[in-house]
């Protein structure tokens, strides 16, 4: 019964809004809801040029951020979560602890169109290239694709390269905890990339301790979106920084 009232919730409202109002708040982890209203206006774009696909996440925890960003697909579009869940020995930097029964119990009360999510049980440095390419041939590129897992340089490094690989043109691949002195593992790694190597996605938004990157030919486009955007939020605060070459976006939300 409570599962059909939480569905019932989903009528009413969009389904993001009825997660962030019904179930966010009851999902463990660490996420600041307010990343949901720039992703939100990045999504409705992302549909009116008929970009399409789902959301992939490596490193779930309980789910929080990947439900919220699933509740944004549309028919069609399949979505992949992606960690070690129970398999915490393999956690070598104690960043989260995936909880598989927690994150399906999640799924099953806060989550749309449950049967398009495939989980995936695996460390993400064991994926190979006949991996990935089988996850694109089964659920095509991604439109989402969240790196939230190890948080290790070599983590780091190797969930961005999949996220390069999996990311649709003009999709966006969101990086957690870029400037958390807790986990300086992701600044790091993202430093290695950009410094040493050369990425085909470019940042263009940070806030809300998220980095946000999209593929070249979007990046002009989506960062001038990005700086329209903020400057109508009126209690925000923001600055046009340059980060490795690009223009980005410094956003602090309000409190």
């Amino acid at each position: 019964m409570e599962n059909q009232a939480n569905l019932s919730k989903f009528n009413e409202e969009s389904l993001l809004d009825s997660y962030l109002n019904n179930g966010f708040h009851k999902v463990e982890g660490w996420c600041n809801y307010k990343i949901f209203d720039f992703i939100k206006y990045m999504s409705d774009f992302q549909q009116s040029y008929q970009i399409k696909g789902g959301v992939c996440e490596i490193g779930i925890h309980h789910g929080k951020f990947f439900i919220g960003l699933h509740n944004l697909t549309k028919e069609g579009e399949l979505s992949l979560a992606i960690d070690i869940f129970d398999a915490q020995k393999l956690n070598v930097d104690k960043s989260g602890k995936g909880n598989l029964a927690k994150f399906k119990t999640n799924l099953a009360h806060f989550a749309s169109r449950q049967s398009s999510i495939k989980i995936m049980e695996r460390d993400s440095l064991t994926l190979s290239i006949k991996d990935i390419l089988d996850i694109e041939s089964e659920l095509e590129k991604f439109r989402f694709f969240s790196v939230d897992g190890g948080h290790t340089p070599e983590h780091t490094v190797n969930d961005f390269k999949i996220a390069e690989e999996l990311v649709c043109n003009g999709g966006l691949v969101i990086v957690d905890d870029y400037f958390n002195p807790n986990w300086h593992g992701v600044c790091e790694g993202i430093a290695r990339l950009f410094l040493l190597d050369s990425p085909r996605i470019a940042p263009f938004m940070m806030g809300a301790n998220k980095l946000i990157f999209t593929t070249f030919s979007f990046h002009n486009e989506y960062f001038k979106m990005a700086l329209d955007w903020v400057k109508k939020r009126e209690k925000d605060s923001f600055k046009h920084i340059v980060m490795y070459g690009y223009d980005v976006v410094s956003w602090i939300p309000r409190k």
